[in-house]
């Protein structure tokens, strides 16, 4: 099974290593892996494809900075995660240097008394070398605004800045990611209305954005709306069948049939 995997992760790497060839000239390469979530919180699993999104999206608005094919590298960090107990710095680095990257950022957060700490740790990819640590600190409501200042921050630190690197426009999906991420540190504050409304904002920008249906629903009924909620679930199923949680709306579902 291992093998397989192996086989099929290089196949991708070939792809990515290709594209990287014919790839823009940039200051620094970097792949990011996902940041991980160690608060000990299943319920704040979304927030680490939510943060490592948005980490990636503000990095992206550097134009000194090129950050190799995110969704890619994001699908063969969670091969490699499942295949084993977790992915090793040895496997990220050997990634990192088959795909023609200088850096690579990786991290968790973790969550105490209400207060958001996310944690990045930057490695030279020649020498796997840990060249720097960062930190912030917040609140969760402003998950979206500590993922742009440790943007912020690594750019710096990448490009020999001491002053504040200013970072080209970036496309909608960052706005997007934004609004689902306080929707998610609204619900998870007890803020129930605050989080309905950046869903919605989520579902009116981009209507394909299945987590946020299924976050609205579960708003709704976490709010004391049970009867929104059940149509917001019930929305998310027929429009998305297939996708992971849909078990788990259906969970859901059945604990609001008492209500």
């Amino acid at each position: 099974m291992v093998e397989i995997l192996v086989r099929a992760i290089i196949t991708g790497l070939v792809c990515l290593v290709l594209m990287a060839q014919a790839a823009h000239a940039a200051d620094q390469r970097i792949i990011v892996q996902p940041i991980v979530n160690s608060s000990g919180d299943d319920h704040l699993d979304p927030l680490s494809a939510g943060f490592s999104d948005l980490l990636v999206a503000y990095l992206s608005g550097y134009e000194q900075l090129e950050i190799l094919y995110r969704d890619d590298m994001h699908r063969i960090w969670q091969e490699l995660a499942q295949s084993r107990s977790g992915l090793q710095r040895t496997d990220a680095m050997r990634i990192g240097a088959l795909v023609q990257a200088n850096t690579l950022i990786k991290g968790g957060f973790v969550k105490t008394n209400g207060k958001f700490q996310a944690n990045v740790h930057i490695y030279d990819i020649a020498t796997t070398r840990l060249q720097y640590s960062l930190e912030e600190n917040g609140v969760i409501e402003n998950v979206d605004t500590l993922a742009a200042s440790m943007a912020q921050r690594i750019a710096n630190k990448l490009l020999h800045h001491s002053d504040t690197t200013t970072p080209v426009s970036v496309d909608m999906q960052p706005l997007v990611n934004t609004h689902f991420m306080k929707g998610l540190g609204y619900h998870h504050s007890g803020l129930y209305d605050h989080a309905v409304a950046e869903f919605m904002q989520v579902i009116d920008l981009d209507p394909s954005r299945a987590d946020a249906r299924l976050w609205l629903g579960k708003s709704y009924a976490a709010g004391g709306e049970p009867d929104h909620a059940r149509i917001e679930l019930e929305r998310f199923l027929a429009e998305f069948p297939d996708h992971d949680d849909a078990n788990r709306a259906k969970q859901d579902l059945e604990s609001l049939s008492g209500t």
